[in-house]
């Protein structure tokens, strides 16, 4: 059934625009996606957004928020974004959508390791920088722009997906029952269904978790989702749940 057949769900999509932040349906991955199976349900851009009231630039918004990179998109929210949750706001996420995907997980996981996230002006100078020194890398940009000197790392790959509070709650529990930082058990949980080394570290917060994998490790995890046939959006608590949590 389409969008604009199902009143809950149109319901929805329009209660995730002009209404306070902390009254929307849907968040922005999910509203941008929403949009998307609108226009291909009516077969107009324009009679999407004459219908649900958005302007040519909100618009435009939410079609760059559909080139983040999966394995991010789960992060982003409404709103100033948040280094205790590791959530993306919505507009600094639109400015991280200018850069290649894989620029893209590398600028999020800089973020955190800086312990903020990058302000619209400092993302716009590193792309300038990037445009305009094709020999330097983003690093190289980073460094420059904000004085910043990550250490140096082997090949990682992050992925941060939303975790049911009921899960979350039942890590808490049980890590304070073996004594056992709440990361430090989470990774273990996590690491019963991978090869030894695949997880090298977790970051749990009440909402969202991030996990960076080994480079092999990725790719096991990436076959784990296909031999399991769940998606990618409900592989982590489909994991926790099968452990008991």
């Amino acid at each position: 059934m389409g969008i604009f057949n199902d009143p809950k769900r149109l319901a929805k999509l329009l209660l995730s625009f002009k209404v306070p932040e902390k009254d929307r349906q849907l968040p922005p991955i999910i509203a941008a996606k929403w949009l998307k199976e609108a226009v291909d349900e009516l077969g107009s851009v324009q009679e999407v957004m004459d219908r649900v009231d958005l302007k040519k630039t909100m618009w435009g918004d939410f079609q760059k928020l559909l080139t983040i990179h999966e394995d991010i998109e789960n992060s982003i929210k409404w709103g100033e974004s948040n280094p205790e949750t590791m959530e993306l706001g919505f507009s600094v996420a639109r400015v991280i959508s200018y850069f290649e995907p894989s620029e893209q997980i590398d600028l999020v996981n800089a973020m955190w390791d800086y312990g903020k996230p990058f302000t619209h002006d400092e993302l716009r100078r590193i792309k300038s920088y990037c445009a305009s020194h094709s020999e330097k890398s983003l690093d190289d940009a980073i460094t420059n722009i904000l004085k910043f000197d990550r250490p140096k790392k082997t090949v990682i790959s992050i992925f941060i997906s939303g975790l049911k509070e009921s899960i979350y709650e039942n890590l808490a529990v049980k890590s304070t029952e073996k004594n056992t930082s709440l990361d430090e058990f989470t990774k273990q949980i996590l690491s019963k269904q991978l090869p030894e080394n695949s997880v090298t570290s977790v970051k749990t917060r009440k909402n969202l978790i991030r996990i960076v994998f080994s480079e092999n490790g990725k790719k096991e995890f990436n076959n784990l989702i296909v031999s399991k046939s769940i998606s990618k959006n409900d592989i982590i608590n489909y994991i926790f749940q099968a452990e008991g949590f």
